[in-house]
């Protein structure tokens, strides 16, 4: 879902059992949308390796939340 901003449908999908990706610029609207799954404590951030923000990842292996620029080329979500 990309610039999911602090849309619900990226926690309403993940709550029917769904893996989910969201992608955002506005590091407060990444915020907002770990705060509809759960306490902060669930979710592991990790820098970009070309310093373009961070991927939140989580606990349950189900979500994962970037924090960036939707431009930039991301090899990780390739034929996904």
């Amino acid at each position: 879902c990309p610039l999911a901003g602090d849309d619900p449908f990226v926690h309403q999908a993940w709550l029917q059992g769904h893996s989910v990706t969201a992608i955002d610029l506005v590091p407060e609207a990444v915020a907002v949308m770990r705060k509809q799954f759960a306490a902060d404590i669930e979710w592991k951030a990790e820098k970009q390796p070309n310093g373009d923000g961070k991927v939140w990842r989580h606990t349950s292996g189900r979500a994962t939340l970037y924090e960036g620029d939707v431009l930039e080329r991301r090899p990780e979500l390739l034929n996904s």
